[in-house]
């Protein structure tokens, strides 16, 4: 029986999780970014097999990708919630040098509203753009950097684990066939590396917070009014096909456009619903732990001429603070 294991991978912007994910799938229909702008624009998955197992790969676009609205982003991270109905096998969260604290901050609350204190038995650490991967000394010389004091990342490897750091190097397949021959073999060397990693990492985590966010998926997304008008469509798209008189294609083409209508009207309903019941998901979230989320926005009811409190009842959170976290989460507010 094949048994299928989740990869999610997170990171900010241009750190390598595209070329990470082609290079784990073996294959290049993840695009990669020469530089700093995403070409993530929505989430992707592919999945490859190893033995027994399947791996579903899903690159999630880039914590501090600001090009969407917070909406489009919330509902983006449902979709990618929507893949992970098994559980999660490992969360990657990859970066190509030292943390900044905006993507420590950013990593640390998608951490809240998808899982648990308990994510970081189930999290590694995918250090990038390090030729001497290889080389057992220089990559624990790297994670004493990581780990050094001030430095932003500091508590993020003490949790996950100094042995949860995986450091391998994907040089771009580009320039002279020389350097493209050696290119492929420091990635097939470093996808070695990775998959005799993920050998040892079989158990899977289902976090509640992940069951109660596909709940409401399936509540506000999966409509049985919507699938009957995208089935009747599909029906008259046949139908057409076949038919010969122009009047009648003519109907048919009608009653198409009509239930096209009807049917993006309900999923935008739906949709926005869905968007709400989100936000009411995060402030759920924030409100088991006040303490940490006043510690994570420092200065929060100045910034939102709110006041941000912690009672009986946990944290008051505003429509314009689920905002903030959104926008820190993508735009490194």
């Amino acid at each position: 029986m094949t048994e299928i294991r989740n990869i999610l991978l997170f990171g900010r912007t241009g750190q390598g999780k595209s070329s990470v994910s082609n290079v784990l799938t073996g294959t290049n229909e993840f695009k990669e970014s020469a530089g700093s702008t995403s070409e993530t624009k929505g989430h992707q998955v592919k999945s490859f097999q190893k033995g027994n197992i399947t791996y579903q790969v899903i690159d999630t676009i880039g914590l501090g990708d600001s090009r969407k609205t917070e909406s489009e982003n919330l509902y983006e991270l449902a979709k990618v919630a929507s893949k992970l109905g098994d559980g999660v096998n490992q969360v990657f969260f990859v970066t190509n040098g030292r943390f900044a604290k905006e993507e420590v901050d950013a990593f640390n609350i998608l951490c809240k509203v998808f899982f648990d204190p308990s994510v970081a038995k189930y999290s590694s650490i995918i250090r990038t753009n390090f030729p001497e991967f290889y080389k057992d000394e220089e990559c624990k010389n790297d994670i004493k950097d990581l780990t050094s004091e001030g430095q932003a990342g500091k508590k993020v490897v003490e949790e996950i684990g100094e042995e949860a750091v995986i450091h391998i190097d994907l040089p771009p397949l580009k320039g002279r066939d020389g350097a493209v021959k050696v290119a492929k073999e420091t990635r097939e060397e470093s996808r070695e590396k990775l998959l005799k990693y993920l050998e040892n990492k079989t158990e899977i985590y289902n976090p509640n917070n992940l069951k109660k966010i596909n709940s409401r998926i399936r509540t506000h997304l999966h409509t049985k009014e919507i699938d009957v008008k995208k089935t009747k469509i599909t029906e008259l798209e046949e139908k057409l096909k076949t038919t010969k008189n122009l009047e009648e294609k003519g109907q048919i083409n009608e009653q198409i456009n009509t239930l096209r209508t009807e049917a993006n009207d309900l999923i935008a309903k739906e949709k926005k619903a869905f968007i709400d019941d989100m936000a009411k998901h995060i402030i759920e979230s924030f409100q088991e732990s006040g303490e940490q989320m006043i510690s994570m926005f420092p200065g929060l009811g100045r910034e939102l001429g709110t006041v941000a409190s912690i009672g009986a009842v946990g944290i008051s959170v505003s429509p314009l603070m689920i905002k903030l976290i959104i926008g820190k989460i993508f735009g490194f507010i």
